[in-house]
């Protein structure tokens, strides 16, 4: 009959617009890699949650990280990688690794502080001042953050806690944020946290992006994000086989109006 017709067309449709949207919107599935000048003044950033140390693989999470070739790694869920050896005999015996709690870093430029933002009920951050100024022309303020994965917590209740925190601890304001936030890209709870942020996949993102989990993740819950001085020029998620997320890869550069 013609309403059967009439409701299987308007399903075709709803199929189709999601469609449309998961391919064009939430995923970028047909943006093209971009080409960057192999001239340009650029950063890449990798964050990984490598997972909990119980699972840790470490030769091959190290071998991972290695692969992954980042300027500076922002490693959630360490499991001790950090003080393992193969770490010092890749990064140099005189390179530090600063890690707090849950989180670590791993590059040969040179820390300039790194000290704990804020830490409460399972909600942790540090602000990290790198000297990027061979690149970027200044040093870079980055906070890390990890954020609960337990779903019983109310996300809005608990990014307002966080930005409240953080307005009481005036820190200076952030260049980068990355981290496992445990919130989809373009929450409304995400948005409360760093709502004058932009995210690197916004601005640049490719491919598939879901960063949770396994091999098959459905979402984006790992990000980065990026103040007024820097934008993005690649921004990619990518499997690492090991662990439970996937890895999130950035080219950034610093901008200007001119760019």
């Amino acid at each position: 009959p013609r309403d059967g017709r009439l409701r299987a067309a308007l399903w075709a449709l709803a199929a189709i617009g999601i469609a449309v949207y998961f391919a064009l919107i939430e995923h970028h599935i047909f943006r093209r890699t971009p080409h960057i000048e192999p001239s340009a003044k650029t950063l890449r950033i990798v964050h990984w949650n490598m997972g909990p140390g119980s699972s840790v693989d470490v030769p091959n999470c190290i071998a991972a990280v290695r692969r992954l070739d980042g300027d500076i790694t922002f490693i959630t869920d360490p499991g001790g990688v950090q003080q393992n050896t193969l770490i010092k005999d890749w990064l140099g015996p005189d390179v530090s690794v600063p890690s707090l709690g849950t989180l670590a870093i791993f590059t040969r430029l040179p820390i300039i502080s790194f000290r704990p933002l804020l830490a409460s009920d399972e909600m942790l951050a540090v602000v990290v001042q790198i000297d990027t100024t061979a690149t970027l022309g200044r040093p870079m303020t980055v906070y890390m953050v990890d954020m609960p994965s337990d779903l019983r917590k109310p996300r809005m209740e608990m990014a307002k806690r966080f930005r409240a925190m953080l307005d009481g601890a005036k820190p200076p304001l952030p260049d980068l944020v990355v981290g496992d936030f445990n919130l989809t890209r373009g929450s409304a709870s995400l948005k409360t946290m760093f709502p004058l942020l932009r995210h690197a996949y916004d601005q640049a993102g490719h491919g598939y992006a879901a960063s949770f989990h396994g091999e098959f993740p459905l979402w984006h819950i790992d990000q980065l994000l990026l103040g007024p001085n820097l934008r993005a020029l690649d921004y990619q998620v990518v499997n690492t086989h090991y662990g439970r997320h996937w890895a999130q890869v950035a080219i950034i550069a610093p901008f200007t109006p001119m760019n």
